[in-house]
This record gives structure tokens, C-alpha cells and sequence, in this order.
């Protein structure tokens, strides 16, 4: 006796006549006759499973990155220049006081909108996906599960949307939180880089976010224009936390600073932990996941991401150096996604299951110049 081989089943089921293999002493030898396959009439019922493998890219990283604060007011205040002249206040020994000044002072108002996706079954549907027998894919909690992950999906598409295209009852994108006068005749509408009600289309303001671009024409990215947007941005007064940009820029900046050995202790490997208050440094060992460094700011991608030749970068500030307890840039809710289920017939309208998600709140940026962006890069 010997134990089967892979060449004696490849022999076996390739149908060579009289091949035998042997098994605990029992020669088996392939005759000839009918063989049951699938496709023999009722013998072969092929079971599908109650799972439906997405062949979609679920990611919503942009939604999932912004802090997320309670939507405690619809307006602010910013100071938009100094009380006095910088650089002045000097008196002589026996000088008079200097006249009292007041910064300048704008108020900045936004209103909450709100996002639903929603979906419905029939109830006999519904049953026999939770107590039958049959093969069903689509029962309420399997929807349920599905409907979560696409709410946040929409929410992070709406996130990414172009600077071109305002957001009308969709939540605002970061496209467009972060553009301004310089990008004003990049777009196909120059009121298209307006947002909370500023005009940021007719001259510079101290709305204007760091925007570096080549005119809408695309030039190679480097480390000179990575390196001069993150000098730009702190001179405004930013503190960046993290970089957001697409999967096709994010492989072009790892082929950027590893091919050159010089700049090894540029891009680097950090741990972060992504909560309810955005990207946080994570705290002991092997805590959080690990993510690719630029210049220690952490970078992460999404699918959505505004291309121009490639995807554009975002270096966002969302820090609360002044103490405030909101961050600079955030997430307010007004109410957290919510989700609603009525069997009634009288409130669904027919014999059937309907389901809903729902999400309040807005993209706030209390500090515009603090946001960055690269664009126009291939």
C-alpha cells in the first residue's frame, strides 16, 4: 500500500481510463458511466449564503479624521487684524499712555444640514430572511449593517467634493474649507471659493486658506513645494496634525523620499490612534496604528480626494492651541447619526420594513489660513 500522491488525483479526475489509487488497502479505479455534475437536472442546488461581498472600496477615512464636537452655537467671532501696528508702542520716559484700540472683530455664521440614506424591504421579505429556510440575502439587519457603512461613505464623498461644485443642503467639503481668493480663477465660478457667507472672490481676506498651486497647470511634485506649503502654512499661524491626500499621491510621495537617502529621517513611521475627537498621538507601546510620517505629520489617504494629474494634499490643523475647547478645524454635530426603523404599515405605507439613517451637523473651520493645500501636481 501507498498513500495518494497529487500526481495520482491529477491522473484520477483528468480521466484516464482504469487509473486507480488506493486507499487504506480499497482500490479505486475509475469506470465508466454517469457521473452527477452541476449540471445533472435538481441534483446540484447551488447555496449562495446570506453574505454579499462588497466589491466596492468602503473607506470614509476624511469623515472619520475630523474631530467631532457638539454643536454648541451656529456663529463665531475672529479677530481679523491686531489692535495696533506691529512692531510700535515704544514711549519716551515721561511719554503719555498710548490711546486705547481694539482689535478688528468680524462675526462668521453657519447652520447645520442634515444627510439621510434610506431603504425599505417588504415584510414578507423580511420574514423569510430571519425564519425560513431559503437562501436570502437582504434580511433587515443585514441591510442595516450595509446602510451604516454607505451613510458614511456619502458623508465622506460630500467631504472631498471639488472646490467647483457648492454644497448645497450636502455638508461642505474640505476642498472648498480649504481655497480662497488665490484659487478664485482656477474654478469655473469665482464665488465658488465663498463659504459661510464670505466673499473670498473679489480680493485677499483674512478668510483665505494656504493654498499652493501652478494656475491650473500641472507641474511634478517635490519636496521644495511639500516643504514650502508646510513653511507658508506656520507662518499664518498654523499648527498642521495630519495630511489627507489620495492612494496615487500617497505612493508618489513614498517613491519620493525613498529613493533619496537624504531624506530617511524625513518620511518616517509614527502610531496614532483615530477617536471621536480626530487624529490623536497614541500613547504607550504598540498603542494605535501605525501610519507614514511626513515631516512628523502623519499622512493619510482616501479614495475621494480632488485630482488634478494626481490627487491633491491637504495639511489640516485640527489643534486647539487657544484653549477654546473646539478645534480649529472640526466636525459639529448637531445630531450623531441616528437610525430609525418602522414596521407600522399606516407609517410605511404598505406591508414592509423601511429603515433610515440620519446625520446633523456641518464642517466648521474656525481658522482658514491654518489650512493648507497642494494642487495642480502630477
Amino acid at each position: 500500500m501507498r498513500r495518494l500522491t497529487l500526481a495520482d488525483l491529477e491522473l484520477f479526475y483528468k480521466g484516464y481510463g482504469g487509473h486507480p489509487f488506493v486507499v487504506d488497502d480499497i482500490e479505486v479505479i475509475k469506470e465508466a458511466g454517469a457521473i452527477t455534475t452541476d449540471q445533472t437536472p435538481y441534483y446540484f442546488n447551488p447555496i449562495y449564503g446570506a453574505y454579499a461581498w462588497a466589491q466596492l472600496n468602503r473607506e470614509s477615512n476624511a469623515f472619520g479624521l475630523l474631530p467631532k464636537v457638539t454643536w454648541s452655537r451656529s456663529g463665531w467671532r475672529v479677530i481679523t487684524d491686531f489692535a495696533n501696528t506691529l512692531g510700535t508702542g515704544g514711549i519716551a520716559e515721561d511719554g503719555s499712555i498710548p490711546s486705547a484700540t481694539r482689535p478688528t472683530v468680524q462675526v462668521v455664521k453657519t447652520t447645520p444640514k442634515q444627510v439621510a440614506h434610506s431603504f425599505e424591504l417588504s415584510d414578507i421579505m423580511s420574514q423569510l430572511a430571519e425564519i425560513g429556510a431559503d437562501d436570502i440575502y437582504g434580511s433587515v439587519d443585514e441591510m442595516r449593517n450595509y446602510f451604516a457603512t454607505e451613510h458614511a461613505r456619502h458623508i465622506n464623498k460630500m467631504l472631498m467634493t471639488d472646490v467647483d461644485t457648492p454644497a448645497g443642503y450636502n455638508f461642505e467639503s474640505l476642498d472648498r474649507v480649504v481655497s480662497g481668493y488665490p484659487e478664485s480663477t482656477l474654478v469655473s465660478d469665482a464665488t465658488d471659493v465663498d463659504i459661510y457667507g464670505i466673499d473670498r472672490h473679489t480680493s485677499a481676506t483674512w478668510a483665505d486658506a494656504t493654498i499652493n498651486h501652478n494656475g491650473g497647470t500641472n507641474r511634478n511634485l517635490s519636496d521644495e513645494i511639500i516643504r514650502e506649503t508646510l513653511s507658508n502654512v506656520k507662518k499664518a499661524g498654523g499648527q498642521p496634525t495630519v495630511m489627507l491626500t489620495g492612494y496615487d499621491t500617497y505612493a508618489k510621495i513614498l517613491g519620493l523620499y525613498m529613493n533619496f537617502v537624504r531624506y530617511d529621517d524625513y518620511l518616517t513611521q509614527g502610531n496614532v490612534q483615530i477617536t471621536v475627537n480626530g487624529v490623536e498621538t497614541a500613547e504607550g507601546i504598540d498603542a494605535g496604528v501605525k501610519v507614514s510620517c511626513l515631516y512628523g505629520i502623519p499622512i493619510f489617504t482616501t479614495q475621494d480626494a480632488p485630482v488634478d494629474g494626481i490627487s491633491r494634499i491637504y495639511i489640516l490643523d485640527t489643534s486647539d492651541p487657544e484653549g477654546f475647547g473646539v478645534p480649529r478645524l472640526s466636525f459639529s454635530v448637531l445630531r450623531p447619526t441616528e437610525y430609525y426603523e418602522t414596521r407600522d404599515p399606516f407609517i410605511a405605507g404598505g406591508f414592509k420594513v423601511k429603515g433610515v439613517y440620519r446625520t446633523a451637523g456641518e464642517v466648521v473651520c474656525r481658522f482658514m489660513k491654518a489650512q493648507a493645500k497642494i494642487r495642480d501636481i502630477v
